[in-house]
Protein backbone atom coordinates (compact mmCIF):
# COMPACT_ATOMS: atom_id res chain seq x y z
CA UNK A 1 0.00 0.00 0.00
CA UNK A 2 1.56 3.25 -0.80
CA UNK A 3 2.45 5.89 1.69
CA UNK A 4 -0.45 8.20 2.65
CA UNK A 5 -1.56 11.31 4.85
CA UNK A 6 -3.25 9.51 6.90
CA UNK A 7 -0.79 7.02 7.36
CA UNK A 8 1.77 9.42 8.05
CA UNK A 9 0.30 11.08 10.59
CA UNK A 10 -0.67 8.22 12.46
CA UNK A 11 3.01 7.48 12.72
CA UNK A 12 4.16 10.77 13.64
CA UNK A 13 1.41 10.51 16.30
CA UNK A 14 2.62 7.27 17.90
CA UNK A 15 6.46 8.74 17.34
CA UNK A 16 5.26 11.47 20.05
CA UNK A 17 3.32 9.18 22.17
CA UNK A 18 6.17 6.86 22.29
CA UNK A 19 9.19 9.91 23.03
CA UNK A 20 6.46 10.68 25.68
CA UNK A 21 6.22 8.09 27.36
CA UNK A 22 10.15 7.30 26.73
CA UNK A 23 10.47 10.92 28.59
CA UNK A 24 8.30 9.92 31.74
CA UNK A 25 9.94 6.91 32.26
CA UNK A 26 13.57 8.27 31.83
CA UNK A 27 12.63 10.98 34.48
CA UNK A 28 11.42 8.31 36.94
CA UNK A 29 13.88 6.39 36.89
CA UNK A 30 16.32 8.93 37.03
CA UNK A 31 14.40 10.50 40.41
CA UNK A 32 14.85 6.58 42.00
CA UNK A 33 18.67 6.66 41.00
CA UNK A 34 18.91 9.70 42.58
CA UNK A 35 16.49 10.27 45.22
CA UNK A 36 16.01 6.47 46.01
CA UNK A 37 19.73 5.86 45.81
CA UNK A 38 19.07 3.10 43.10
CA UNK A 39 21.67 1.68 41.18
CA UNK A 40 23.01 2.01 37.41
CA UNK A 41 22.17 -1.12 36.75
CA UNK A 42 18.70 -1.67 38.19
CA UNK A 43 18.29 1.60 36.09
CA UNK A 44 19.12 -0.04 32.85
CA UNK A 45 17.09 -2.66 33.38
CA UNK A 46 13.96 -0.83 34.53
CA UNK A 47 14.70 1.75 31.61
CA UNK A 48 14.96 -0.65 28.74
CA UNK A 49 12.17 -3.28 29.64
CA UNK A 50 10.12 -0.45 29.87
CA UNK A 51 11.07 1.01 26.57
CA UNK A 52 10.79 -2.91 24.93
CA UNK A 53 7.34 -2.85 26.55
CA UNK A 54 6.29 1.08 25.25
CA UNK A 55 7.56 0.02 21.89
CA UNK A 56 5.84 -3.09 21.28
CA UNK A 57 2.26 -1.45 22.52
CA UNK A 58 3.11 1.13 20.08
CA UNK A 59 4.00 -1.46 17.75
CA UNK A 60 0.49 -3.36 18.06
CA UNK A 61 -1.41 0.14 17.74
CA UNK A 62 0.57 0.61 14.95
CA UNK A 63 -0.48 -2.36 12.93
CA UNK A 64 -3.84 -1.84 14.23
CA UNK A 65 -4.14 1.54 12.35
CA UNK A 66 -2.46 0.11 9.35
CA UNK A 67 -4.96 -2.54 8.99
CA UNK A 68 -7.82 -0.24 9.89
CA UNK A 69 -6.86 2.50 7.47
CA UNK A 70 -5.61 0.24 4.56
CA UNK A 71 -8.97 -1.32 4.69
CA UNK A 72 -10.84 1.85 4.09
CA UNK A 73 -9.00 2.95 1.64
CA UNK A 74 -9.50 -0.36 -0.44
CA UNK A 75 -13.10 0.19 0.46
CA UNK A 76 -12.93 3.84 -1.03
CA UNK A 77 -11.35 2.44 -3.82
CA UNK A 78 -13.79 -0.31 -4.79
CA UNK A 79 -16.56 2.16 -4.25
CA UNK A 80 -14.85 4.03 -6.43
CA UNK A 81 -14.37 1.44 -9.23
CA UNK A 82 -17.97 0.75 -9.11
CA UNK A 83 -19.34 3.97 -9.29
CA UNK A 84 -17.86 4.44 -12.61
CA UNK A 85 -18.58 0.87 -13.66
CA UNK A 86 -21.82 1.79 -12.99
CA UNK A 87 -21.50 5.41 -14.44
CA UNK A 88 -20.69 3.63 -17.62
CA UNK A 89 -23.20 1.03 -17.46
CA UNK A 90 -25.84 3.95 -17.17
CA UNK A 91 -24.34 5.04 -20.38
CA UNK A 92 -24.00 2.49 -22.10
CA UNK A 93 -27.57 1.42 -21.31
CA UNK A 94 -28.22 4.76 -22.46
CA UNK A 95 -26.62 4.17 -26.24
CA UNK A 96 -27.99 0.40 -26.68
CA UNK A 97 -31.47 1.94 -25.74
CA UNK A 98 -31.15 4.84 -28.94
CA UNK A 99 -29.99 2.21 -31.10
CA UNK A 100 -31.92 -0.54 -30.46
CA UNK A 101 -35.01 1.86 -30.40
CA UNK A 102 -33.80 3.02 -33.73
CA UNK A 103 -32.66 -0.36 -34.89
CA UNK A 104 -36.40 -1.67 -34.00
CA UNK A 105 -38.28 1.73 -35.26
CA UNK A 106 -37.32 0.57 -39.21
CA UNK A 107 -38.51 -2.62 -38.94
CA UNK A 108 -41.65 -1.81 -37.46
CA UNK A 109 -42.38 0.97 -39.35
CA UNK A 110 -41.85 -1.42 -42.63
CA UNK A 111 -44.22 -3.67 -41.48
CA UNK A 112 -47.14 -0.77 -40.35
CA UNK A 113 -46.26 0.81 -43.96
CA UNK A 114 -46.78 -2.86 -46.15
CA UNK A 115 -49.89 -3.56 -43.71
CA UNK A 116 -51.66 -0.48 -44.22
CA UNK A 117 -50.78 -0.38 -48.26
CA UNK A 118 -52.26 -3.91 -48.26
CA UNK A 119 -55.34 -2.92 -46.59
CA UNK A 120 -55.99 -0.08 -49.13
CA UNK A 121 -55.65 -2.37 -52.16
CA UNK A 122 -58.07 -5.10 -50.45
CA UNK A 123 -60.89 -2.68 -50.80
CA UNK A 124 -60.35 -2.88 -54.46
CA UNK A 125 -58.79 -5.75 -55.25
CA UNK A 126 -56.98 -6.21 -58.77
CA UNK A 127 -54.62 -9.03 -60.01
CA UNK A 128 -52.26 -6.10 -60.13
CA UNK A 129 -52.84 -5.02 -56.69
CA UNK A 130 -53.34 -8.65 -55.36
CA UNK A 131 -50.08 -8.84 -56.67
CA UNK A 132 -48.54 -5.96 -55.17
CA UNK A 133 -50.12 -7.03 -51.90
CA UNK A 134 -48.35 -10.41 -51.68
CA UNK A 135 -44.71 -8.47 -52.42
CA UNK A 136 -45.54 -6.17 -49.34
CA UNK A 137 -46.91 -9.01 -47.60
CA UNK A 138 -43.21 -10.81 -48.04
CA UNK A 139 -41.44 -7.40 -47.08
CA UNK A 140 -43.18 -6.95 -44.20
CA UNK A 141 -42.38 -10.75 -43.30
CA UNK A 142 -38.93 -10.07 -43.66
CA UNK A 143 -39.13 -6.68 -41.72
CA UNK A 144 -40.98 -8.42 -38.91
CA UNK A 145 -38.13 -11.74 -38.85
CA UNK A 146 -35.46 -8.89 -39.05
CA UNK A 147 -37.03 -7.01 -35.35
CA UNK A 148 -37.22 -11.03 -34.22
CA UNK A 149 -33.98 -11.30 -34.89
CA UNK A 150 -33.09 -8.43 -33.08
CA UNK A 151 -34.63 -8.72 -30.06
CA UNK A 152 -33.10 -12.75 -30.43
CA UNK A 153 -29.76 -11.41 -30.30
CA UNK A 154 -30.34 -8.71 -27.85
CA UNK A 155 -31.55 -11.83 -25.20
CA UNK A 156 -28.56 -13.57 -26.23
CA UNK A 157 -25.88 -10.75 -25.68
CA UNK A 158 -27.81 -10.18 -22.29
CA UNK A 159 -26.79 -13.77 -20.95
CA UNK A 160 -23.78 -14.61 -22.73
CA UNK A 161 -21.71 -14.03 -19.34
CA UNK A 162 -24.58 -15.20 -16.34
CA UNK A 163 -23.82 -18.28 -14.49
CA UNK A 164 -24.21 -21.54 -16.34
CA UNK A 165 -23.72 -25.55 -15.62
CA UNK A 166 -20.29 -25.94 -17.17
CA UNK A 167 -19.53 -29.20 -19.20
CA UNK A 168 -16.94 -30.12 -21.72
CA UNK A 169 -17.71 -29.18 -24.90
CA UNK A 170 -16.19 -31.35 -28.13
CA UNK A 171 -15.72 -28.35 -30.43
CA UNK A 172 -15.10 -30.14 -33.03
CA UNK A 173 -18.69 -31.54 -32.69
CA UNK A 174 -20.51 -27.76 -32.66
CA UNK A 175 -18.63 -26.58 -35.53
CA UNK A 176 -19.46 -29.18 -37.50
CA UNK A 177 -22.99 -29.11 -36.43
CA UNK A 178 -22.44 -24.68 -37.37
CA UNK A 179 -21.48 -26.10 -40.74
CA UNK A 180 -24.54 -28.21 -41.48
CA UNK A 181 -26.80 -25.27 -40.49
CA UNK A 182 -25.68 -22.59 -42.47
CA UNK A 183 -24.45 -25.31 -45.65
CA UNK A 184 -26.52 -23.43 -47.59
CA UNK A 185 -24.96 -19.85 -47.51
CA UNK A 186 -21.60 -22.29 -47.93
CA UNK A 187 -22.96 -23.42 -51.10
CA UNK A 188 -24.32 -20.50 -52.16
CA UNK A 189 -21.07 -18.33 -51.89
CA UNK A 190 -18.56 -21.83 -52.77
CA UNK A 191 -17.19 -21.05 -49.86
CA UNK A 192 -13.98 -23.29 -49.36
CA UNK A 193 -13.77 -24.10 -45.27
CA UNK A 194 -10.51 -25.63 -44.26
CA UNK A 195 -11.14 -26.76 -40.54
CA UNK A 196 -8.75 -28.70 -37.93
CA UNK A 197 -10.05 -32.49 -37.62
CA UNK A 198 -9.24 -31.93 -33.72
CA UNK A 199 -10.16 -28.82 -31.94
CA UNK A 200 -9.98 -29.90 -28.75
CA UNK A 201 -12.42 -30.09 -26.35
CA UNK A 202 -13.26 -26.93 -23.68
CA UNK A 203 -14.84 -26.13 -20.36
CA UNK A 204 -17.82 -24.21 -21.13
CA UNK A 205 -21.10 -24.68 -22.63
CA UNK A 206 -22.48 -26.54 -26.08
CA UNK A 207 -24.51 -23.66 -26.85
CA UNK A 208 -22.45 -21.12 -26.18
CA UNK A 209 -19.44 -22.71 -27.97
CA UNK A 210 -21.82 -22.66 -31.00
CA UNK A 211 -23.10 -19.36 -30.62
CA UNK A 212 -18.74 -18.27 -30.79
CA UNK A 213 -18.30 -20.64 -33.94
CA UNK A 214 -21.46 -19.80 -35.95
CA UNK A 215 -20.96 -16.05 -35.37
CA UNK A 216 -17.42 -15.84 -36.42
CA UNK A 217 -17.74 -18.48 -39.17
CA UNK A 218 -21.09 -16.26 -40.52
CA UNK A 219 -19.57 -13.16 -40.14
CA UNK A 220 -16.85 -14.42 -42.79
CA UNK A 221 -18.86 -15.86 -45.03
CA UNK A 222 -20.98 -12.43 -45.14
CA UNK A 223 -17.79 -9.88 -44.94
CA UNK A 224 -15.21 -12.14 -46.29
CA UNK A 225 -13.49 -14.23 -49.12
CA UNK A 226 -13.83 -17.60 -50.79
CA UNK A 227 -11.83 -19.18 -47.78
CA UNK A 228 -12.50 -19.82 -44.18
CA UNK A 229 -10.05 -21.27 -41.89
CA UNK A 230 -11.11 -23.05 -38.50
CA UNK A 231 -8.08 -23.93 -36.49
CA UNK A 232 -6.41 -24.89 -33.32
CA UNK A 233 -3.28 -23.00 -32.92
CA UNK A 234 -2.06 -23.99 -29.61
CA UNK A 235 -3.20 -26.04 -26.53
CA UNK A 236 -1.62 -25.58 -23.27
CA UNK A 237 -4.05 -24.78 -20.28
CA UNK A 238 -6.16 -23.14 -22.78
CA UNK A 239 -7.04 -23.78 -26.47
CA UNK A 240 -6.54 -21.37 -28.80
CA UNK A 241 -7.98 -20.95 -31.59
CA UNK A 242 -8.16 -18.79 -35.27
CA UNK A 243 -11.07 -17.93 -37.33
CA UNK A 244 -9.73 -16.42 -40.67
CA UNK A 245 -11.11 -16.03 -44.12
CA UNK A 246 -9.03 -14.33 -47.18
CA UNK A 247 -11.60 -11.19 -47.71
CA UNK A 248 -10.54 -7.97 -47.72
CA UNK A 249 -10.16 -7.69 -44.43
CA UNK A 250 -11.50 -5.54 -42.02
CA UNK A 251 -12.23 -1.41 -41.83
CA UNK A 252 -9.46 0.21 -40.20
CA UNK A 253 -12.06 2.77 -38.69
CA UNK A 254 -14.18 -0.37 -37.23
CA UNK A 255 -10.78 -2.42 -35.67
CA UNK A 256 -10.76 -0.98 -32.49
CA UNK A 257 -14.15 -1.16 -31.99
CA UNK A 258 -15.26 -4.32 -33.99
CA UNK A 259 -16.74 -5.94 -30.77
CA UNK A 260 -19.03 -3.16 -29.80
CA UNK A 261 -22.82 -3.73 -29.40
CA UNK A 262 -24.21 -2.43 -32.81
CA UNK A 263 -21.33 -1.71 -34.71
CA UNK A 264 -21.38 -3.47 -37.92
CA UNK A 265 -20.58 -3.37 -41.37
CA UNK A 266 -23.07 -2.29 -44.83
CA UNK A 267 -24.23 -5.71 -44.97
CA UNK A 268 -24.80 -5.98 -41.52
CA UNK A 269 -27.96 -7.68 -39.47
CA UNK A 270 -27.96 -6.31 -35.94
CA UNK A 271 -24.44 -5.82 -35.05
CA UNK A 272 -24.48 -7.84 -32.18
CA UNK A 273 -23.01 -11.14 -33.16
CA UNK A 274 -19.05 -10.47 -32.16
CA UNK A 275 -20.49 -8.59 -29.05
CA UNK A 276 -21.64 -11.70 -27.74
CA UNK A 277 -18.42 -13.51 -29.21
CA UNK A 278 -16.28 -11.32 -26.82
CA UNK A 279 -18.66 -11.91 -23.72
CA UNK A 280 -18.36 -15.90 -24.40
CA UNK A 281 -14.93 -15.59 -24.50
CA UNK A 282 -14.33 -13.44 -22.01
CA UNK A 283 -16.51 -15.44 -19.93
CA UNK A 284 -14.80 -18.73 -20.52
CA UNK A 285 -11.19 -17.62 -21.31
CA UNK A 286 -8.60 -15.21 -21.62
CA UNK A 287 -10.10 -12.83 -24.78
CA UNK A 288 -10.46 -12.65 -28.09
CA UNK A 289 -8.22 -9.79 -30.87
CA UNK A 290 -9.29 -9.27 -34.39
CA UNK A 291 -6.65 -8.24 -36.43
CA UNK A 292 -5.71 -8.17 -40.47
CA UNK A 293 -3.71 -10.48 -41.93
CA UNK A 294 -4.39 -11.32 -45.57
CA UNK A 295 -8.25 -11.02 -44.65
CA UNK A 296 -10.02 -11.00 -41.20
CA UNK A 297 -8.73 -13.14 -38.50
CA UNK A 298 -9.80 -13.60 -35.22
CA UNK A 299 -7.90 -15.54 -32.20
CA UNK A 300 -9.31 -16.55 -29.00
CA UNK A 301 -8.49 -18.73 -26.44
CA UNK A 302 -10.54 -21.16 -24.13
CA UNK A 303 -9.97 -22.85 -20.94
CA UNK A 304 -9.29 -26.50 -22.03
CA UNK A 305 -11.43 -29.24 -20.46
CA UNK A 306 -10.29 -31.30 -17.21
Amino acid sequence: MKDNKQLRFYRWLLLGIFLTVEAYVLGLNLYYLIAEDDTWTSFAFNFASSTVLTAFVIGLAYCFLWRTVTSLQESEARYKELSEDLKRSNAELAVYAHTVSHDLKGPIASVATSLHAIKEMLKRPTADSLETARELSDIALRSALRGNDLVDELLTFAEADQPKQLEDVDVSAQVAEVLRDIREEIESKDIRLEVDDDLGRVRATDLEIYQVFSNLIMNAIVYGGPRIEVRMVSSDGENTYLVRDNGPGIPEDLLQEIFEPFVKGADGRTGIGLAIVRKIVDAYGSGIRACNDDGACFEFSLRRAR
